[in-house]
């Protein structure tokens, strides 16, 4: 399970605008964690069958999620 800390955004930006980029981690996220057999039951909850592939998927999301924001520094 992750999780999202969009409280600052919504506050100035609205409640849309944390949902829009909710959706958009989302779709970064999906594949990294299915490429590492994971099991979604919820958006933000994933199961994995085996440790290892879990870890995986945490170390990818981690890579993912910083080639991300190294790109959208100084953007809202």
């Amino acid at each position: 399970m992750f999780e999202f800390e969009l409280e600052d955004l919504e506050k100035e930006f609205g409640a849309l605008y944390g949902l829009e980029k909710k959706f958009e981690v989302l779709k970064l996220v999906r594949p990294v964690l299915r490429s590492c057999n994971g099991v979604e039951l919820e958006d933000v909850l994933w199961t994995f069958t085996d440790s290892v592939d879990a870890l995986k998927a945490a170390l990818k999301m981690k890579k993912a999620m910083a080639s991300f924001n190294h790109g959208k520094s100084g953007e809202n």
